[in-house]
Order: C-alpha cells, then structure tokens, then sequence
C-alpha cells in the first residue's frame, strides 16, 4: 500500500487543520496507518487524537534553520516509492526549499492551495516569483476561484470549495443554554462571537478595538494565539467586555451560544466559519473588503458587511430575541461528503 505524507498542518487549529482532520477521520483504520505527517512543530492540531490513530507524525528541522531543513526534506522526498503521494497544502509559493524539493519528487505530487494574499509586499514578490518557476508541479486543488487566482494564476486542475460535518453544526437550545451558563453568562447577554487563531492576518485587533463602541456586548474570542507580541498588542488595548478563552475542541457546540459572529479578516480565501455559523442560524458580518470578495458565495439573508448601517446594538438584540428560531438544515452545497468524495478520489487516481 502506498503512503501519503501530508504536509502544512500547524501547531494552531486553522481551515487546513480541520480539513485534513476531516480526510484522515474518513479513512478506514488501514489507510490511517499509511499516512505520514511531516511538520516542524513540537505538536499539531489533533495530534493525540492522530497518535491513537495510528497517524505517524515525522518532526524535521524548523525552517530558520535552512539547510539543516532541506537535508531533512531531502532524506525523505528523495527516498518515496513511485507509488507514495506528496499531499502539500500551501498558503504561497514562498517555501522554496520545499518546493525544489517537489520539483524533483518521483511520486505523485498534490498542492491544494489555501490563501488569497501575502502577508507583506517582500513575500508577494517572492510568492509571485515562485508560483511562476514551480507552476509545474503537482495536481493543483483551490479552495475558491480567489485562491485559484492567487495561488496558480487561474491554472488550477480543481477548484473545490471546503466542506463541513452540516449536521454536527446544527443550531442546539440545549448547547446554547448549558454552555452560557457553564460560561457565566445569562440568556439575556448579548453575545458575538470570533472564532479561528488569532493573528495579525485575521485582523482581531480591528474588532477589539471596535468592542470599546459596544460595552452592552461580549465579544467572545474562540481560537489560540499564533503570535505572543500581537497577544501583548490586543491585551493592551482589549476592554472588559472581550473575552479570550482559546482554542476549544467543541467550536460546533459553542456557536449556539452566540448571537452573532464577525469575521474581521480583509482576505480569506474561503471563510469555512462562515459556512460553520450560517449552518447553525448565526448571522455573519464580515469586514467589508472581505464582503466584496466572497458576496456571490454567500449571497443570503444573513450575511453582513460589518459597517455601522448593519452593526449596532439594535441589531444584535433584534438577531438575540429571534437565535431559538434558527431553521435546523444545512447551509448550501458544503456538507463534507462532497469534499471527502472528490478529495478521495484525487489519491486513488493517484495510485
């Protein structure tokens, strides 16, 4: 049977990492056998859950350290079976080393490509470089025609929007009323939420600062921090009524809870939030920028631009006195079987 080394899962649970948790949980406990995840952190996402598995999880050097890096790169790529696959989820093109690597991989090699932006003017040079000097490389997946663009200059073999567990996020009174109270809060509390880590891209800092306009509402910070100086930056300035309580297993059950959610990110390549929360009855509001590039995905009656016309306390409360009434039916055409069955049948091509 051939092995699958995955690559790209992080230490902080992101879309890549429930994506790739929902693949190896759709597997028969052989095939699970038969993955290899290669990182650079001490620990990932779901890693003891992986572990249990029977996930093999292979730690190499850490970027910075260059060339110890890519001799660890080397002694794996370079030692696959024709029949192993290279499954890479990448966020640019600016991982060189890996990507020489990739260039002379003799196995089947999968890119799927998860961002719409760059961080910085330095890695949008880099980026736009080596997109063009490895175009060649492996099966091409994008999580939307944004990241197509993006990441493969329109040239993906496969644009397949990410999909959830539709059922598992089904709105539940039950949920909602046991865990406002486990938290602290009355029925009564005005509640939005924020839910993914916390980082200079996904731009919380914006919303804590915009939290000083509404002390009538908690805004609940449901994801771990990436970076500890952008951690110090939005304590600093976060006034009483945000609330951080950091990566949570049971995101699904917490989404009750909320009245409401924002996403404050100015690029997404595909807010899998957004799908989360409208399956659970929540309004979303996005910051504007990001409300213009994905409108046409989510054109319904309950999605925001995060302007002051759609967002204020009347608004909330009139979305508050009406959460219990949420429809109980999946959102769109993303339930997670759609994705699972054509990512499955990538890598069984691929054999």
């Amino acid at each position: 049977m051939n092995r699958i080394y995955i690559f790209g899962i992080d230490s902080v649970r992101g879309g890549i990492e429930l994506m790739m948790n929902y693949l190896i949980n759709d597997l028969s406990a052989e095939k699970r056998r038969s993955i290899t995840i290669v990182t650079c952190y001490e620990r990932i996402a779901f890693q003891e859950e992986y572990l249990k598995k029977g996930v093999e999880i292979r730690t190499i050097q850490p970027k910075k350290q260059i060339f110890k890096y890519k001799e660890s790169l080397k002694k794996i790529i370079n030692n696959l079976d024709r029949d192993d696959i290279l499954y890479v989820n990448l966020s640019s093109y600016c991982n060189w080393p890996l990507l020489n690597e990739l260039k002379k991989a003799k196995c089947k090699v999968l890119i799927h490509g998860h961002n719409a932006h760059t961080a910085n003017i330095f890695k949008k040079v880099i980026h736009n470089i080596g997109r063009k000097v490895f175009k060649k490389i492996g099966f091409k997946i994008a999580v939307s025609e944004q990241c197509n663009k993006f990441m493969f200059m329109g040239r993906a073999d496969l644009t397949l929007y990410n999909g959830i567990d539709s059922i598992k996020f089904l709105f539940s009174k039950t949920n909602r009323e046991e865990l406002r109270k486990n938290l602290g809060y009355s029925n009564e509390q005005l509640i939005v939420g924020c839910v993914g880590r916390i980082s200079k891209e996904k731009n919380q800092l914006f919303l804590v600062k915009k939290a000083n306009q509404y002390p009538q509402i908690t805004f609940l910070f449901i994801g771990g921090f990436v970076d500890s100086k952008y951690e110090k930056r939005i304590k600093a300035v976060a006034p009483s009524n945000c609330v951080f309580v950091g990566q949570k297993e049971n995101v699904h059950e917490l989404l009750s809870v909320l009245d409401a959610i924002i996403i404050p990110s100015l690029h997404e390549a595909f807010p899998l939030v957004a799908i989360e929360s409208f399956t659970n009855g929540l309004s979303v509001f996005l910051n504007p920028a990001l409300f213009k590039q994905h409108i046409s995905l989510f054109l319904n009656d309950n999605c925001f631009s995060l302007v002051e016309s759609n967002f204020n306390v009347n608004k909330i409360e009139s979305l508050h006195n009406t959460r219990n009434n949420s429809l109980n039916e999946p959102f769109g055409d993303f339930d997670i079987k759609n994705w699972l069955s054509s990512i499955k049948e990538i890598i069984e091509k691929s054999n």
